[in-house]
């Protein structure tokens, strides 16, 4: 099975992120790419994957708070 990974709003994002903390823009990018390995590697396990998941979704977020950015809004507050 192969899987894509739309990383690009994920990097515009980093480089956002980068003129006003360049820590959350490296952890935003590190995260990004545990993704990417996860996808590439057919070993990868659904507890990893999640774990992985949810460090991007918090590095993610936190990035978006640093330039001031909102969050989307996710599936459940779209359709409660």
């Amino acid at each position: 099975m192969r899987s894509t990974f739309d990383h690009g709003p994920l990097h515009a994002i980093a480089d956002a992120t980068t003129d006003v903390d360049r820590r959350a823009a490296a952890r935003l990018l590190e995260a990004k790419e545990a993704i990417e390995s996860d996808l590439a590697n057919p070993a990868t396990n659904t507890a990893t994957m999640a774990a992985d998941l949810e460090t991007l979704i918090a590095a993610t977020a936190v990035a978006l708070e640093a330039t001031g950015t909102a969050a989307p809004s996710t599936c459940d507050q779209e359709n409660p």
